[in-house]
C-alpha cells in the first residue's frame, strides 16, 4: 500500500501525543522528534539555526493523520 504524504506546518492546534511527533526543519530538511509544543522557537541540531515554531513542517498521510513510527 502506497501512502501519499502531505506536508503541513505546525499550527496552534498541533499536538505531540504520547509518543511524540517528528518535525522537519524547513532549512535543511533534517527530522527531529518533539514531545510537546510548549516552545516558541527551537534550534535545529543539524544546521544550527533558530527556527520559529510555526515554520517547522509535519508530514501527514492523505487522511490527515501524522505518520507514526
Amino acid at each position: 500500500m502506497i501512502l501519499d504524504l502531505f506536508y503541513k506546518r505546525v499550527s496552534r492546534y498541533t499536538r505531540a501525543g504520547y509518543s511524540g511527533k517528528e518535525i522537519e526543519c524547513p532549512s535543511c530538511n533534517s527530522v527531529s522528534r518533539v514531545y510537546h509544543f510548549a516552545w516558541s522557537a527551537i534550534w535545529c541540531k543539524k544546521c544550527d539555526q533558530g527556527i520559529n515554531k510555526y515554520d517547522w513542517i509535519i508530514k501527514e498521510n492523505e487522511d490527515g493523520k501524522t505518520n507514526r513510527t
